[in-house]
């Protein structure tokens, strides 16, 4: 595979990939931490995109995270669609927690389309509890099934 910068790490799956960096810091420098990386499928987030309790407003503290992300799509144009799936938990009703699952998916949208990613590489989804990875039984598996998550689309897994 390609790499431009000759750090190691392939062009695909390098979050500065016309800068030498390293593996350990997808391929950025090692004084820039990375919180995203493209693995499987995904744009996996090292921290949850935190909202506003019962709300689509995301907190201050996530908005460094989502600049990772608006980069990492400016910089791999090969990934021409990403679906930012939002997820809930059990707790109320599960209509209502779709809503607003798709409003914070769209909340993010909308965060990444402000800072110059095309709104037509972007796709909300609200799944809201019907997708949970961990159980609703205990207050740290809600809080994991309380998620976004940034599925790279491809023709394959829009035939699903």
């Amino acid at each position: 595979e390609t790499d431009t910068d000759k750090d190691g790490v392939a062009d695909a799956l390098d979050n500065c990939p016309s800068e030498a960096g390293v593996a350990t810091s997808q391929g950025c420098p090692a004084q820039q931490p990375q919180l995203v990386s493209i693995q499987g499928g995904k744009l996996e987030i090292k921290e949850q995109v935190d909202f506003a309790n019962g709300k689509a407003v995301i907190q201050p503290r996530s908005f460094g995270m989502l600049d990772q992300v608006s980069r990492l799509l400016s910089q791999h144009n090969e990934v021409e669609r990403v679906v930012i799936e939002g997820h809930t938990d059990n707790r109320g009703k599960a209509e209502a927690n779709r809503k607003l699952s798709l409003a914070r998916a769209e909340a993010v949208k909308a965060y990444l389309v402000s800072k110059g990613v095309q709104a037509s590489r972007l796709e909300a989804k609200g799944i809201g509890p019907d997708q949970p990875i961990r159980s609703n039984l205990t207050e740290s598996g809600r809080v994991a099934n309380r998620r976004v998550e940034f599925i790279i689309a491809t023709p394959e897994r829009e035939q699903k």
